[in-house]
């Protein structure tokens, strides 16, 4: 048995949605999840993992830095929704890593009409958080 990279996403966010702070059960799972997220997680246990530490909030670099691999691997099976909640997650815990945010911001612009309006504001907070201002991103917001 043990624990596949969505129960451990879900567990994260169960507490997260609480606003149960047990860091030694936060750094437990993502410790779990450094072998798991890239063999086998989804973009949705990308996102919920990313949402969990965010609202809490607890800065876990090593996780941050694989949930940006394992996004930058998987970027276009993401839908708008888990991508722009991933984007405020790194924002909102004031993470800044450049090859995530112009993947972001490539795939966000080729698919903004995908994108609904909270997407959209997710998006554009985290890139105003963060200082990020590509220019295809913007023109593709501003047409949105």
């Amino acid at each position: 048995g043990g624990w596949n990279s969505r129960g451990l996403a879900m567990m994260a966010w169960s507490f997260a949605a609480l606003g149960e702070r047990n860091l030694p059960l936060l750094a437990a799972i993502a410790a779990g999840l450094a072998d798991r997220l890239i063999a086998e997680a989804s973009p949705q246990d990308v996102s919920n993992t990313a949402w969990a530490y965010a609202t809490l909030p607890m800065l876990h670099k090593p996780l941050m830095d694989l949930i940006a691999t394992v996004s930058l691997r998987m970027m276009e099976q993401f839908e708008p929704r888990n991508l722009s909640i991933t984007a405020w997650a790194f924002a909102s815990l004031g993470v800044f890593n450049e090859p995530f945010m112009l993947a972001i911001s490539a795939f966000s612009s080729r698919k903004m009409a995908c994108f609904g309006p909270q997407e959209i504001s997710n998006l554009s907070w985290a890139c105003a958080t963060i200082s990020f201002s590509d220019h295809p991103l913007l023109t593709a917001v501003a047409s949105a």
